[in-house]
């Protein structure tokens, strides 16, 4: 082989590889490309309804505009996917086994534990919990609909919920493993995961915005732990939906968490 071509082939081999300079800046410009997706379907949809409905919302018709969230991560989700053609690297949902549901529990154990942080660490940095306390989260009880609430949780909870999953663990988290250790890949991810939700609480000024983004990252990081231990996106993903229920604040009580 000629000088030029060996060095071709080391350039080829240098620019392909994955390097963790690589990994983190594309991990980063896939949370600012999706969230902007996510943030401007949002704003779109919201205007829509309520052109159409007016204001305030019907219940069910607010529910879904709050789900504008995902519709633009589903769209940003499956352009990525189309153009990378690595379904098999990104896509990790599988059939659930039990393991998986020992998962579930750790991570509703874990969000408690981390709420507990949270109320000690969020005054010591002079933070306040209550700017987040009023945040309006998608807590909307089942109760509301109990003999659709099967239909309503998988609708406007779990598949949402599976959305959000797959963009910020499948792609983003994905995109940082093996690259990094373990604990970084996890508090990357969740720094992300923070970071991402920054758009929709700006308006909060600063404060909201500090505040959450420790709430975030503490959510973050047991969300990633998840995806970690289980390779099987169906497990945050179903903590994830369980959290903006009342059904989580029953589960967690009947545990004793």
């Amino acid at each position: 082989m000629s000088m030029h071509g060996t060095l071709f082939a080391k350039t080829k081999s240098f620019v392909g590889k994955e390097t963790r300079l690589r990994a983190f800046t594309v991990a980063l410009g896939l949370t600012a490309l999706g969230s902007i997706a996510s943030f401007v379907t949002f704003l779109v949809l919201r205007g829509v309804l309520s052109e159409a409905f007016g204001d305030p919302l019907p219940g069910l018709v607010y529910k879904f505009r709050m789900r504008g969230v995902q519709w633009g991560f589903t769209g940003f989700v499956l352009a990525y996917l189309l153009v990378t053609r690595e379904w098999e690297r990104y896509v990790r949902f599988r059939r659930p086994r039990l393991a998986d549901g020992a998962w579930v529990l750790v991570g509703l154990f874990g969000l408690n534990a981390m709420t507990e942080v949270e109320k000690v660490v969020v005054p010591r940095l002079g933070l306040s919990l209550e700017t987040i306390s009023g945040a309006p989260l998608q807590s909307v009880p089942l109760s509301t609909w109990p003999l659709a609430w099967p239909l309503v949780f998988a609708g406007l909870y779990l598949l949402p919920a599976m959305v959000e999953e797959q963009f910020y663990r499948g792609l983003i988290q994905t995109r940082l493993r093996g690259t990094f250790s373990t604990v970084s890949e996890i508090v990357f991810a969740a720094g992300f995961f923070s970071l991402s939700h920054q758009l929709y609480i700006v308006g909060g000024g600063p404060e909201m915005m500090a505040t959450g983004a420790v709430h975030f990252f503490a959510q973050g990081l047991v969300f990633c732990v998840l995806y970690e231990r289980s390779d099987n996106l169906f497990v945050p993903a179903t903590v994830h939906a369980l959290s903006w229920t009342s059904a989580y604040a029953i589960l967690t009580g009947l545990i004793g968490l």
